[in-house]
């Protein structure tokens, strides 16, 4: 739990004697006194323990299906266990379990997993499946968290149906701002009262700290949230309260000289706040989370940022940051430019490995395309790559696309639609790949130039910055 302060924590953001850029450090030195917070009196603290959980559960499928317990890191989440579907019933003992929202699939079906919370409070529970479709298909359980979930998620689905149809209406300006204001209150409100009926358990902690009680006020917006609490890297809180941070408060913290302040700011902000108050294990996940969440949006420098001074600097506090999330951290470094990305084979259309390593070896510069036959934007970029591909292939210029694609008859239809004599390979494995994850792609089409030593020399973001930089370097 946070120390609880009668009055205001002072403190300097020391930045520049400890490992971060002058730069940065003349623009925190700023926030000099920052608000003491505790989260006693707004929400009661949760008390989630370790423990052993047995899952038993029933669901229609074939005999020998395979029932698939996965754990959560925020949006992430990573196979723990495996269990087989006998006459249609499975089980599943796990030792260690810590609170937190976990995923269940039905063998390599990643599509339609169901939502279900594990709570060793809750040491035996039942989940029965109506639906092989595990998603929607949760008919019955004994379990009070998934009870509440269920019933949750439902709500959560005509919510977002709400803000969808407000968002597409015809409905202008403040109206419309208004129009979602108003349903963003209303459905807090509901969270707040499932939670109350729901009192003690992971399930209320979560659903009270998916949105902020003080959405609109940049100094309080964290006044809720108890840096000490794990429990919560294991749900979607974390993530989606830094994206809503972010659009309401660090978007508009700006100056002329560095329009992006407000990031930078928020990135010291929490890491010290986290180090003062909280858990090296939150730490950890906040500060990867924010230098993930950086590079997806095409904000480099700041996931560079994060990295360099937090994870391999000798940024502030005396948190030791662990070789996992420093392992993770130098998978997003890797992909900079003048970095040589991970190596990787993959099958072509006629099922044969085409190794990265060795196409980009052979030529000058190799172009690594992701691309998807149900991408729209693909289907106007590719065709201008492809006339880039045609004038500089004689020039020591070669393209290696990988589809995200999961049905082969889609991606075969898509090369044939665009008639592409490059290298075409992929796994069918879509988002999930290990390839795509390893490259962090979160949509497409996305470019990485390389040279022959499989050193990034450039990520351009279309057909027309490419041709620019290989008229310079195969002139």
């Amino acid at each position: 739990m946070k120390t609880t302060y009668l009055g205001f924590f002072i403190f300097v953001f020391s930045l520049a004697s400890c490992g971060q850029s002058e730069k940065k450090s003349s623009q925190t030195d700023q926030r000099a006194q920052i608000e003491s917070k505790t989260s006693q009196g707004i929400y009661p603290k949760f008390e989630g323990e370790k423990g052993k959980v047995s899952i038993f559960g029933s669901v229609p499928a074939e005999e020998n299906s395979w029932i698939n317990l996965y754990e959560t890191e925020g949006k992430d989440f990573f196979l723990i266990d495996s269990a087989k579907v006998t006459s249609g019933e499975f089980n599943l003992t796990r030792e260690n379990i810590r609170p937190g929202l976990y995923k269940l699939g039905l063998d390599n079906n990643q599509e339609r997993l169901a939502d279900i919370i594990l709570n060793p409070e809750e040491k035996s529970i039942d989940l029965n499946f109506s639906s092989t479709n595990l998603q929607y298909g949760l008919s019955s359980t004994n379990s009070k968290e998934n009870n509440a979930l269920s019933e949750y998620l439902k709500e959560e689905r005509k919510y977002n149906n709400k803000l969808r149809q407000i968002k597409q209406s015809r409905e202008q300006g403040l109206n419309k701002r208004q129009a979602i204001y108003d349903e963003q209150t209303e459905f807090k409100k509901y969270q707040d009262e499932i939670a109350g009926e729901n009192e003690g358990t992971f399930f209320a902690n979560m659903v009270r700290h998916l949105q902020s009680p003080y959405r609109f006020d940049k100094n309080k917006y964290w006044n809720d949230m108890d840096y000490n609490d794990e429990s919560l890297i294991h749900s979607a809180v974390w993530p989606d309260r830094i994206t809503d941070y972010m659009r309401l408060h660090a978007s508009k913290d700006k100056s002329k000289d560095e329009p992006r302040l407000g990031f930078y700011n928020t990135v010291d902000m929490l890491a010290t706040e986290i180090m003062q108050d909280g858990s090296d294990e939150v730490l950890e996940f906040v500060l990867y989370t924010l230098s993930e969440g950086f590079y997806s949006s095409n904000m480099e420098e700041l996931s560079l940022y994060v990295i360099d001074n937090y994870f391999y600097g000798d940024a502030c506090g005396n948190a030791e940051i662990s070789e996992l999330f420093k392992r993770k951290a130098a998978g997003i470094r890797k992909l900079q430019i003048g970095n040589t990305p991970p190596d990787f084979s993959l099958p072509n259309t006629k099922g044969e490995k085409v190794r990265f390593s060795e196409i980009a070896s052979q030529n000058e510069l190799t172009l690594v395309l992701f691309w998807a036959s149900f991408c729209h934007k693909c289907e106007e970029e590719i065709p201008q790559v492809q006339k880039v591909y045609k004038k500089y292939k004689s020039r020591g210029f070669e393209v290696l696309a990988i589809t995200v694609d999961k049905d082969q008859k889609d991606w075969l239809e898509g090369i044939k639609n665009h008639g592409t004599d490059w290298y075409n390979v992929g796994d069918m494995q879509g988002w999930r790949s290990p390839v795509s994850k390893d490259f962090r792609v979160s949509s497409t089409p996305v470019m990485f130039l390389v040279n022959e030593k499989l050193e990034i020399v450039s990520k351009p973001k279309n057909a027309g910055r490419l041709e620019l930089i290989l008229s310079k370097k195969l002139s």
